[in-house]
């Protein structure tokens, strides 16, 4: 047992000046540049602590514990809820609400505590510099924007500053400046204005769809067919006025209640502080936004608005709860169906009366009803392939990466924050391997907007990749000679749906798969598209050189491709007329 100094993230002003420092993660250590962060790692300045969620076992038991806790938490705040706000509803009805934020908050909470619960449990003494009480900031609603403040590092040294006062360590409180991103701008106000004329149709349909990550002329293709059903890929923000934390009416939410664990009770005493106003002192506004903008459909549908469209879900709830109207989700991502746990998967199953997936029948929830219908997406993505001509040589190589944050975002069985290293160092290697006239005719497409702290532009820029320019992928669809991906998501699906020649690589327990994606996968790795090894998959690319469409045409490779679509790509080319069936007569 001995004293230690802690740090609570990269930001240099939080570290002391001098001596040995413990990290929670690597999340903790600054990689701007990349060889100071290199530096770092060798100086033995730092001790790591252990990750816990290398373990895949460790993993999985995380995830079914916030799962039941989530589900625990909703169960106690239903009657604190409504008592609070003078209502009856169900569980379901504040499911809806505040499901989403409750969810990405106690996992993102219970990551960190387990990140550093060790430490103060194998040292005497703790002291580290966090986050001054003043620049703490207050989630107004968790609206796509609040989303980023969640995922930001001044939000995670916020929280981990909490939680190291609540595990007993001596904190220097320092400041630090953040705001909320702005939210205006000249394109959001268009969004916003777009989105109010749409809201006149919505309101006189029998069926809408809100979100649905369709093609932009899918609103066009609906109306063709009359005001029977109704797309918009959003509805207009929540205008709410600016609300002061009440301290009595949030200390309602958790009176009373019984913890079963450590973590729960600081989960309980941290809702308390962080549950956005938008739930508790500007809920009778936000509802009332709701009473004045009512829908009539009898059926409402979305994939993306679930989590992150406030207006959408006080009328969706509203409309349930009021009308019995039939609520949907629509799958809206790669991993859904694939992956052994997604816990956004399962909370948008547990909302609603059907789930739409993109060709499973069965959901991860065991309850659910789900349904396989065309993809929007990748139905658009069928048509480019159905109009593409043979791709000449002389077209590029597109290897799609992704980001996420350095700390782990929810629960779901892919990579969990620092383990995307690994991922971004197989990149290297995959590279590295190349010949040189394979390599010269790369080019990566990444978001790098925002980076959380990765500095994948210098990664690339080490590699002498250069990046894509093209406004959306599908123009790789047209025109890449090859598309390289890395990872399990939609960008595979859109691929195979468009036949284009597509290479893959991940190494084996990079990504937890349920049993029926894995017999499809492996179907994959026997054709020689899927490779478990960066070294391996650009041997194959070296091998297959300037003429992927004769290799990609190969029987072996197609059985492989069309199977896969079969299960988690259906498209269709008259899914407006199929989706316009399947809601009315729901």
């Amino acid at each position: 047992m001995k004293e230690i100094q802690l740090v609570l993230c990269d930001d240099p002003n939080f570290w002391p000046r001098e001596g040995p420092v413990t990290a929670p993660g690597r999340w903790c250590l600054p990689r701007k540049p990349l060889p100071h962060y290199e530096e770092l790692l060798r100086s033995g300045r730092v001790s790591i602590s252990p990750y816990p969620w290398d373990d895949p076992e460790q993993f999985r038991a995380a995830a079914r514990y916030t799962e039941v806790l989530v589900d625990r938490v909703l169960r106690e705040l239903t009657p604190r809820l409504n008592a609070l706000h003078g209502l009856d509803r169900n569980e379901r009805y504040w499911r809806i609400l505040i499901g989403p934020w409750l969810l990405y908050f106690t996992e993102a909470l219970y990551d960190r505590y387990r990140a550093l619960e060790p430490i103060f449990q194998n040292n005497s003494s703790v002291k580290c510099i966090g986050l001054a009480e003043k620049d703490f900031l207050l989630l107004p609603d968790f609206s796509t924007t609040s989303l980023d403040h969640l995922l930001s590092d001044h939000y995670n040294l916020q929280i981990s500053t909490l939680l190291a006062e609540k595990l007993g360590a001596q904190i220097k409180r320092q400041s630090r400046l953040h705001t909320l991103p702005k939210t205006f701008s000249w394109k959001n106000t268009l969004r916003s204005f777009e989105a109010q004329v749409w809201l006149v149709f919505l309101r006189r349909a029998e069926a809408i769809i809100v979100g649905g990550a369709m093609p932009r002329a899918a609103s066009c293709e609906f109306l063709k067919q009359g005001l029977g059903v109704v797309y918009s890929e959003r509805l207009p923000p929540v205008s709410v006025g600016k609300a002061q934390k009440d301290p009595t009416l949030r200390g309602e939410l958790f009176r009373g209640w019984s913890s079963q664990d450590r973590f729960e009770s600081i989960l309980a005493s941290l809702i308390e502080r962080e549950i956005p106003t938008l739930y508790v002192e500007n809920f009778e506004e936000w509802r009332k936004c709701a009473k004045n903008r009512p829908l009539k459909a009898r059926t409402i549908v979305s994939g993306t608005s679930w989590c992150g469209d406030e207006m959408f879900k006080i009328l969706a709830a509203e409309a349930a709860a009021n009308r019995g109207a039939h609520l949907c989700s629509l799958q809206h991502g790669g991993y859904y169906g694939v992956l052994a746990f997604n816990c956004l998967e399962t909370h948008e199953q547990k909302c609603t009366d059907r789930f739409y997936s993109w060709g499973v029948s069965k959901g991860l929830w065991p309850r659910a009803d789900v349904r396989p219908m065309p993809s929007f997406k990748l139905s658009a993505a069928l048509k480019i392939g159905q109009r593409k001509k043979g791709a000449p040589a002389s077209r590029p190589i597109v290897h799609v990466s992704t980001i996420h944050p350095r700390v782990l975002l929810r629960f779901q069985s892919h990579p969990a924050g620092p383990q995307w290293e690994r991922v971004y160092d197989d990149e290297a290697r995959f590279v590295e391997a190349l010949d040189d006239k394979v390599r010269q005719k790369m080019i990566v497409r990444v978001s790098l907007n925002p980076d959380f702290g990765w500095n994948l532009s210098e990664h690339w820029q080490r590699l002498a990749i250069p990046f894509d320019s093209a406004p959306t992928f599908s123009h790789h669809l047209r025109s890449a000679g090859l598309i390289i991906v890395n990872h399990p998501a939609t960008t595979i699906l859109e691929a195979f749906a468009a036949n284009a020649p597509t290479l893959l690589y991940w190494r084996p327990g990079t990504f937890l798969f349920q049993p029926e994606a894995e017999a499809v996968f492996e179907k994959l790795i026997q054709a020689g598209v899927l490779w478990t090894t960066p070294e391996a998959a650009a041997h194959q690319l070296n091998r297959i050189g300037s003429d992927a469409t004769a290799w990609w045409s190969q029987t072996i490779v197609q059985e492989a491709r069309k199977e896969l679509c079969e299960h988690y790509a259906r498209a269709d080319l008259a899914w407006a007329s199929i989706w316009r069936t399947e809601l009315l007569a729901f």
